[in-house]
């Protein structure tokens, strides 16, 4: 990886570390939404006398709660690609902080080195 490319690619790191989390609100909202229906049916089926209107009121929870789990489930896997990002941006945020340094001190390095070679120092021609 040259050094020029590392900083874009933290950044688009970054980037994807939050789009992950916009996505993670998104899913836990919608969680909530679902739980709350399914709180919301539960108490219909248990206020309703009629055998049929239970059935009913159960098939809408049986169906609510494999909605719950398929999100529980896609917020898991996304919490874990957040972390993933989040591992690979602490690392490339490493790889910078040992880099920096040493970019730094070519060029002080390249420095010292143009000022003593003779004629003009280059540029743009």
């Amino acid at each position: 990886i040259a050094i020029g490319e590392i900083h874009p690619r933290v950044a688009a790191v970054g980037e994807q570390v939050q789009v992950v989390k916009a996505q993670t609100a998104q899913v836990v909202n919608r969680l909530e939404e679902i739980k709350t229906r399914v709180q919301q049916v539960e108490s219909r089926v248990d206020t309703q006398s009629s055998g049929q209107m239970a059935v009913q009121g159960h098939d809408v929870i049986v169906g609510s709660n494999e909605q719950v789990q398929a999100l529980q489930t896609a917020l898991y896997e996304t919490e874990s690609q957040n972390q993933q990002l989040r591992t690979r941006v602490a690392e490339l945020e490493s790889h910078m902080g040992i880099v920096m340094p040493y970019m730094l001190w070519m060029e002080e390095c390249l420095t010292v080195l143009e000022k003593r070679l003779p004629g003009p120092p280059p540029g743009p021609q």
